[in-house]
């Protein structure tokens, strides 16, 4: 009989009700032991019915008093300590994952493109995209949280795909013969749709995290809210900065390079 209306997520399960947790728990460690003796019985687990180690502090109001402390200012002091200490540990992990996704992303652009030059180009993606992310945090008055540290670790990926997707339709042109500029306004063109497309997609669907008031939302907000703005600067910006600074270092690159084939053609 399968009891997946009950919450359990397998073909036969066992409930046991009660008021205690704690003889629920003896109970079902029973429970599980019996029937690991049963021939054929397997992947026998129990639900979790009790959660972490919670630590209460109870504040005495008779010894705070001496000190003119009011309890209000003990519990905000205590709270914050524990975040700080939540915080740093996130903190730790993130010096570790950001480096080692962005690593990546270059390696994986570089394995792509073949070039450092055009590598940088679409690197420029990533801080345009921070303009965004950072300024609608300052708009809405949300701090830099964990959140949306991870935001921008999401939102590096889509400004980076919006300047691979530019850059290589412009290369392909150069490759086919047309000359920088045809290449550059061709590419602004034809490639404005799918930018707009895949800019749009993700913005709309990260509204409704943006916007949410219930559980989870202090998590979710400054994540959504990072990678709207920064999607909506990385789009306006890609179009304008990135074809122009193209252009800047493609020029810069081949001017060496003409002035030694004229040099060649001179000897």
């Amino acid at each position: 009989m399968n009891e997946m209306i009950a919450g359990i997520r397998s073909d036969i399960g066992i409930k046991i009700y009660g008021d205690d947790l704690e003889v629920l728990r003896k109970l079902s460690d029973e429970v599980q032991t019996v029937l690991k003796e049963v021939r054929g019985a397997g992947e026998i687990s129990g639900e979790q019915i009790t959660g972490q180690p919670v630590l209460e502090v109870r504040v005495d109001p008779e010894a705070i008093s001496r000190y003119g402390i009011p309890s209000g200012d003990v519990l905000a002091m205590v709270e914050a300590v524990g975040g700080r200490k939540v915080g740093e540990r996130a903190n730790r992990r993130l010096m570790v994952i950001v480096p080692l996704a962005l690593g990546l992303i270059f390696t994986l652009l570089y394995l792509s493109l073949s070039s450092l030059r055009d590598v940088l180009v679409v690197a420029t993606g990533v801080p345009l995209s921070a303009v965004g992310g950072v300024a609608i945090l300052a708009l809405r008055g949300m701090p830099f949280t964990v959140s949306a540290a991870i935001g921008f670790i999401a939102l590096s990926g889509v400004a980076i795909l919006n300047g691979l997707v530019l850059v290589t339709f412009i290369r392909e042109r150069i490759a086919a013969g047309a000359s920088l500029e045809a290449a550059v306004r061709e590419g602004c063109q034809v490639r404005l749709r799918p930018v707009l497309m895949t800019a749009l997609v993700a913005a709309v669907g990260f509204i409704p995290m943006a916007i949410n008031t219930g559980v989870g939302a202090e998590v979710q907000r400054p994540l959504a809210t990072v990678v709207i703005g920064g999607i909506l600067s990385n789009t306006l910006l890609t179009v304008v900065v990135l074809p122009t600074l193209y252009c800047s270092l493609r020029r810069r690159g081949e001017a060496p390079r003409a002035e030694s084939l004229r040099e060649a053609e001179a000897l």
